[in-house]
């Protein structure tokens, strides 16, 4: 790894810890070399920030110049439940089979969550019975989401 992409990605985490985003743009910018850890440090940054939008325009904008891990695909699923926003989540979830994540509880909950949040139960209730390993967050990620599209008699079933 070039230790100039190591210390402009420091740079990157120390701006958007300290809610200085335009800063960190400006490093990115800058950046003549990226990786992987570059787009995680800023989509994840914006999104701790409540940067939903740039989240994803950074996410989407840059698909061509790196590879998303499951870091990367989980905080932009987290983005999409924040922003409401569907059509995005079944690309992500798409992307995601298509790239091979094996998605094992925890990334599970997230989609239920999600899909839940955007109000798609089936998709969501789709997810919830596709796992093999169901946990708390699970069982309550489904019944909330049943609760908050008004569903109460899917709720307690």
């Amino acid at each position: 790894v070039d230790s100039v992409v190591v210390v402009n990605n420091g740079l990157l985490a120390m701006y958007l810890k300290f809610s200085k985003p335009e800063d960190a743009r400006r490093v990115f910018d800058e950046m003549v070399v990226r990786d992987s850890t570059t787009y995680n440090t800023v989509i994840c940054g914006y999104l701790n920030l409540e940067m939903f939008e740039e989240s994803v325009r950074m996410f989407l904008e840059n698909l061509d110049r790196f590879k998303p891990d499951i870091l990367t695909v989980v905080s932009i699923l987290r983005a999409c439940g924040q922003l409401r926003d569907l059509r995005l989540a079944k690309y992500v979830h798409e992307y995601m089979a298509r790239a091979g994540f094996v998605v094992e509880t925890t990334g599970s909950n997230i989609l239920i969550d999600v899909y839940a949040k955007c109000g798609d139960m089936i998709a969501a209730r789709d997810v919830f019975k596709s796992m093999g390993c169901k946990d708390t967050v699970s069982w309550n990620s489904v019944i909330n989401g049943y609760i908050q599209s008004g569903d109460l008699l899917e709720a307690v079933k």
